[in-house]
């Protein structure tokens, strides 16, 4: 077969979704390579932390867009684990080195970076839209930081280690993500009980 006569198939377009599933070229490709918090916001849009990237991306379907949310030098990210969006579409994460919370406004820029002196090591997050509260799993000191969402503010604590094997009512070894019911149920993943 003479390949110079071979018609070479025409070059397409990847689409918004091949940036993620990983399908173009390594200089296009926004691939998720260690992917841990997961949100979604009241349009849709997906909110994926991921630890290795040190980001996180923002997947639009419906504008068939991938966005990165990514820390500034007053607000950095080095290892964002937990996300939450809350009523006003503000995006909150966690991260687990720099031990705080970034709040990001909803056009993705970061606005706070707030809790270094209140946590441990946290991850996954829940917000409380009724009562304006951030609630943060502290994997290190095996507790829950609560902060207010309209200040930003450390409210306190709730539950306090337990003896490995030994859990009692209130007590955390080790959680590492929360959820809010729509009743306003807190859930704990507690990784050590």
């Amino acid at each position: 077969m003479d390949m110079a006569k071979v018609k070479q198939p025409a070059a397409r377009k990847s689409s918004w979704l091949e940036k993620v599933t990983g399908t173009k070229t390594l200089d296009e490709k926004l691939e998720l390579r260690k992917p841990y918090g997961v949100t979604t916001d009241k349009r849709g849009r997906i909110f994926v932390a991921d630890t290795e990237l040190k980001t996180v991306f923002m997947i639009d379907a419906k504008a068939k867009a991938v966005e990165r949310r990514e820390g500034n030098s007053r607000a950095p990210l080095a290892m964002p684990a937990g996300v939450a969006v809350d009523s006003q579409d503000r995006l909150f994460v966690s991260d687990a080195v720099l031990h705080s919370v970034i709040c990001f406004s909803p056009s993705g820029s970061p606005i706070a970076y707030f809790g270094t002196s209140a946590l441990g090591r946290p991850g996954g997050m829940a917000i409380d839209r009724q009562r304006n509260r951030l609630y943060v799993a502290d994997a290190k000191d095996s507790r829950i930081a609560v902060f207010d969402t309209a200040s930003l503010k450390f409210v306190g604590y709730f539950g306090g280690p337990s003896k490995p094997g030994h859990p009692t009512d209130g007590t955390f070894l080790s959680p590492t993500n929360a959820a809010l019911d729509r009743r306003g149920n807190l859930y704990v993943a507690d990784t050590g009980n």
